[in-house]
């Protein structure tokens, strides 16, 4: 997979209200329909694979979740690229390197291809919170480099995330966000207020492809 180039242009969006229908209701939906995205970008734990209680230290403890692989083969076979963003602060902290993790991603990638699928792309920030970077998430610098990779503009794509700074971050970054349950770290009560209020909720990666594209 090669590199892809990096841009320092950045994009913002205004998140002052909840404009997505969402203000008020006691639960959020599942959007009978979306805009025709042209790019998405995915969180990695908790959208991708199983969220562990700590961090994915081997390719052995990376496990797909339940639908994951088909849904990417969907999104290739469609046109639509793909590309990972994620936060992996525990190279930072000393505790694994960024080769290994680096490892990870290309058999991840590796896997997603023999399944019929492609991932363009891995953007990953290896900073401790701490450090004050410019790439972890909300920041989005990862996102001006996902973006530049797939030739798209913000307006062209959305993320797909499992927390209430996953929508931080992808308004920010000027996009749409989406939030899924898969992932652990989901909180429902929080996403329902400014400034984490999200475009949309669905179980998974699976029942979001089956949106974009419609169900098979």
């Amino acid at each position: 997979m090669p590199p892809c180039a990096h841009s320092q242009r950045c994009w913002a969006r205004p998140a002052s209200k909840c404009d997505n229908g969402f203000e008020g209701d006691s639960t959020l939906s599942r959007p009978d329909t979306l805009p025709g995205f042209r790019g998405v970008l995915l969180d990695r734990d908790g959208v991708l694979n199983d969220k562990p209680k700590g961090f994915v230290y081997t390719w052995e403890e990376f496990l797909f979740l339940p639908g994951v692989l088909e849904a990417l083969r969907r999104l290739h076979e469609a046109g639509i690229p793909v590309a990972v963003i994620t936060n992996q602060s525990f190279i930072g902290r000393g505790w694994i390197s960024r080769d290994e993790v680096e490892l990870i991603h290309q058999k991840m990638c590796d896997a997603v291809a023999e399944h019929g699928g492609r991932i363009e792309g891995v953007f990953l920030c290896p900073h401790a919170p701490e450090d004050g970077c410019r790439c972890r998430k909300p920041a989005i610098l990862s996102f001006v480099r996902a973006l530049t990779c797939l030739g798209l503009e913000a307006s062209d794509c959305c993320y797909v995330g499992d927390r209430p700074t996953d929508v931080l971050a992808a308004h920010a970054a000027g996009m749409e966000g989406y939030l899924v349950r898969s992932g652990a770290a989901f909180d429902e009560a929080a996403v329902r207020n400014p400034p984490y209020c999200a475009e949309g909720l669905v179980g998974d990666l699976a029942e979001f492809v089956d949106c974009l594209l419609g169900a098979e």
